[in-house]
């Protein structure tokens, strides 16, 4: 199982957005495995964001671009998550692609 905290606990999730929009923890993630996310938005967030995977403890030290430009109307997505080691932990970061 692929947590966010860690492997074994919860995402966390980082929105580097200045807006109100939410990114929800998935549930279960897995690495390797399919998983949906999904978010609620205002009419003030941007029309695409990005979501990348990055290490909890470090923002900087980026894992796996999730999506780049994705539409904010969607409001989820399906994608497959990398293959990561146990480590530590990660975090999805959320950030304004206009």
């Amino acid at each position: 199982m692929l947590a966010f905290m860690k492997l074994s606990g919860l995402l966390a999730v980082g929105a580097s957005l200045a807006s109100a929009l939410k990114v929800n923890v998935p549930t279960n993630p897995t690495s390797g495995a399919t998983t949906q996310i999904d978010w609620t938005s205002t009419a003030s967030d941007p029309s695409t964001f990005s979501l990348f995977l990055a290490n909890i403890t470090d923002a900087f030290d980026l894992k796996a671009i999730i999506g780049e430009f994705i539409d904010t109307s969607l409001g989820e997505i399906t994608v497959t998550l990398p293959t990561l080691v146990a480590e530590g932990g990660y975090v999805l970061n959320a950030v304004n692609a206009t």
